[in-house]
């Protein structure tokens, strides 16, 4: 039985070998192939560059390597619509799409301080390899260089991932956590209190605060693992990650920034938080509908000159594991076709993470945040992905963290309004900020893992 399986295995790395140099040497430009099933983390190497994207409900799309790099200057998305040319295509079994996975810092010139090194203003990446599972079974591409490809490296790297996929290897212990630094409580008093005097006095409507913890690792933390306890824990958040230089940034956010298909764009408001069992006493605060209905008043504006929009009466509760939020979803028709970076550019940052009015909130954040979070970097901003046509889904980048050998780095924050407590503020960011955590430590890690996460090989 095992000498059948072990050819079997073996036909099917040859077919997809010969496969591969045939397509290259007949001008493919890219190369879709049937592969092993297995967890989609399992293309990931130990060092190289690479991607992680699942939006709920979809199959994960893991990447490795890159075959185009689309930076982001300053902030402007614009000159990316263009796309990507990526040659003639060659499939042996069906597969979404080719993308681009990517994001952006919250705002220009954010990630220009530690720990940040490397990320930049944004950057969006077409994978030299991606990996996935579809309706025909798992399936891996390969792009080429613009340049073309050299059949010979192309063999042999796909003979090595073939190898990790096929063992599909057990993820490694989470590290213990040595130590967590925060900012101090009263320092964020003090920085709410600042902000709930400069609404009294009109300057502002709302703000959002954030703050960053420095963590000391009794090792090295590897991506895949936190990965796997986020999706474990959340599996109705979007998971996504982007390793760059070996600093790894990733997360598992509730919110949908903006998704296109077609004709048609669909998003969400998700203001206003409280701890699990609270619903009710959520939907009742008006000091949490005011500030939700801040956010589903600002992305309408944003929206209106691109789409008929539907919005529903009133919010929802939306429950996760660890916190409630109000919820509104909004869904419209495009009144002509726009590239989804568009709406990306149209929407960013939301009052959820930025605040009102937008100018003046984003002008507090930067001059006056530093000493709780350091630099924003690409925390709380667009991270997604789209395709040649301007199809595609972007989130808000919550919950999220940078991993770096035995350093991590976790951001959480929360929407300052009239009425605002800087103690119950306090607890909400922590309880946001747990998340992340919380799938860092060995503890917690396991009891996620037991309720499932990351599919994996039959």
């Amino acid at each position: 039985m095992s000498l059948a399986l072990s050819s079997t295995a073996t036909d099917g790395r040859g077919r997809a070998l010969a496969a591969l140099a045939r397509a290259l040497r007949e001008g493919a430009g890219v190369v879709t192939l049937a592969a092993p099933r297995a967890r989609v983390t399992a293309l990931w190497d130990a060092r190289g560059d690479a991607v992680l994207w699942q939006p709920p409900g979809e199959p994960a799309v893991a990447g490795l390597g890159v075959a185009r790099a689309l930076p982001v200057q300053g902030g402007a998305l614009g000159p990316l619509e263009a796309g990507f040319a990526l040659g003639p295509e060659h499939a042996s079994v069906e597969a979404p799409p080719s993308r681009a996975f990517g994001g952006m810092a919250f705002a220009p010139g954010a990630a220009d301080a530690a720990p940040w090194e490397g990320f930049g203003d944004g950057l969006f990446v077409v994978p030299r390899w991606s990996y996935g599972h579809g309706v025909e079974g798992a399936w891996l591409r390969f792009t080429a260089d613009p340049e073309g490809a050299d059949a010979e490296r192309a063999q042999a790297e796909l003979a090595a991932i073939w190898d990790r996929l096929e063992a599909d290897a057990a993820l490694p212990s989470a590290p213990a956590l040595a130590a967590v630094e925060d900012a101090p409580r009263a320092l964020w008093r003090e920085h709410v209190e600042a902000i709930t005097d400069a609404i009294a006095a009109g300057e502002v409507r709302k703000v959002v605060v954030a703050r960053g913890a420095a963590v000391r690792l009794a090792g090295e933390a590897d991506p895949r693992r936190v990965l796997h306890a986020l999706g474990a824990r959340f599996p109705g958040c979007a998971r996504f990650a982007l390793r760059r230089g070996g600093t790894t940034f990733l997360g598992a956010t509730p919110e949908r920034l903006v998704r296109k298909e077609g004709d048609r764009c669909r998003t969400e408001a998700l203001a206003g938080s409280a701890p699990v069992g609270r619903g009710e006493a959520l939907r009742a605060s008006e000091k949490d509908r005011h500030e939700h209905a801040l956010v589903v008043d600002a992305i309408a504006s944003a929206l209106a000159p691109y789409a008929e929009l539907a919005l529903p009466e009133g919010p929802a509760v939306r429950e996760l594991p660890n916190v409630v939020h109000l919820h509104t979803p909004i869904e419209g028709r495009l009144r002509e076709d726009v590239h989804v970076l568009r709406l990306v550019q149209a929407l960013h940052p939301t009052p959820a993470v930025g605040g009102v009015p937008r100018e003046a909130a984003l002008r507090w954040i930067r001059d006056r945040e530093q000493r709780l979070i350091g630099a924003r970097g690409w925390y709380a901003a667009p991270f997604g992905a789209f395709d040649a046509r301007g199809d595609g889904a972007f989130v808000v980048a919550l919950r999220s963290g940078l991993l770096r050998g035995e350093r991590a780095w976790a951001f959480a924050g929360g929407g300052i309004v009239g009425g605002s407590e800087p103690d119950a503020e306090y607890e909400e960011a922590s309880m946001k900020m747990g998340a992340f955590l919380g799938a860092l430590d060995p503890r917690a890690d396991e009891a996620g893992a037991e309720r499932g996460g990351e599919e994996r090989a039959p």
